[in-house]
């Protein structure tokens, strides 16, 4: 709490188990409160100008594995905040090709010459779009034997400067952890 507090660097190990995860997000969380708490309501925050010049501080949590990000995103970070009572919203952003590009979907689906293979997975990923899914290919239930064509339908920096509007799944990521750092 006193290193997240201070603004210094430590680096902490401890074993499997220990709720590492809880206690660098509680002191997080905390702080994040403190310093967004209005000043006209008895908090103790700063006012904005004095922070850096954002208008809402927030944090930035880099896992080691997507497991662990999804369990931060998904379970950890909302359990605490609404176990502490906080209005803050959290998003997940990975790296482009972690997404669907809708471009390159459009492209596939296009294409005058399609195998059983590719066509069992060109109709599923409309329908998986369709239903919710946020593109992340993560949590896209594939054989193995499709992974090949995923390789070619992910978002890449090629890719992504052409613009695919509203349905882009790694804009749409982008916007959302945007709004998450702007958002109380």
């Amino acid at each position: 709490e006193e290193t997240i507090k201070e603004e210094k660097i430590s680096l902490i190990e401890a074993g499997a188990g220990t709720n590492k995860t809880y206690a660098y997000l509680i002191p997080i969380l905390l702080n994040l409160a403190r310093v967004n708490a209005p000043l006209d309501k008895g908090g103790v925050g700063l006012p904005a100008d004095v922070v850096g010049g954002i208008s809402s501080p927030g944090a930035l949590i880099s896992a080691h594995t997507q497991n662990l990000q999804d369990q931060l995103i998904d379970h950890d970070i909302p359990k605490l905040l609404a176990a502490l009572k906080l209005p803050y919203k959290a998003a997940s952003l990975k790296e482009r090709r972690n997404y669907l590009c809708t471009s390159r979907l459009q492209q596939a689906l296009d294409r005058a010459i399609i195998s059983s293979e590719e066509a069992w997975l060109l109709i599923k990923l409309p329908v998986w779009l369709n239903q919710g899914a946020v593109g992340d290919l993560e949590h896209l239930n594939t054989s193995h034997q499709a992974n090949h064509l995923l390789k070619h339908l992910h978002a890449d920096a090629l890719s992504c400067r052409t613009v695919c509007g509203r349905e882009c799944p790694y804009h749409r990521a982008r916007q959302a952890a945007q709004q998450a750092r702007s958002e109380e």
